[in-house]
């Protein structure tokens, strides 16, 4: 069974979080992608906060296993996610941190900038934090 993976950008990354959205449907790891905005480049409607809580609150409710949450530089995003009880996220741009994010830290949520990471950067960050295992226990 494939992972649920709830996904949210506010307006300065949704570009960045589309290209990721595309990468979720290619992959075969991926069953089920939940998008919780923005759904534009101009859509004002949800903060870095307000759609970083949301994917927290997914996976804290069990509606996704993993979340992934951008901002401009990732950092308030994953201060938000981790407001969410039971809830850990991290900010990570290199492979190391996203693959020990999981197998050493049990993080659901990764968060990135996308002033930060660009989109190739980013594609294969996700790749690699999908193909992560989730230790059991």
């Amino acid at each position: 069974m494939g992972l649920r993976i709830a996904i949210g950008a506010d307006q300065g990354a949704f570009q960045l979080k589309s290209a990721i959205v595309d990468l979720l449907h290619e992959s075969p790891l991926v069953d089920e992608t939940l998008d919780v905005g923005v759904n534009s480049p101009g859509d004002t409607s949800n903060d870095h906060v307000g759609v970083a809580v949301q994917v927290a609150n997914h996976v804290a409710a069990g509606m996704a296993d993993r979340g992934l949450a951008f901002c401009g530089n990732g950092l308030g995003v994953a201060i938000a996610a981790n407001s969410v009880e039971t809830v850990a996220a991290v900010t990570a741009d290199d492979i190391f941190s996203v693959q020990t994010s999981i197998s050493n830290n049990r993080a659901q949520v990764l968060c990135m900038g996308a002033k930060v990471v660009g989109v190739e950067l980013a594609r294969t960050l996700v790749s690699a934090w999908l193909a992560e295992e989730m230790p059991n226990g």
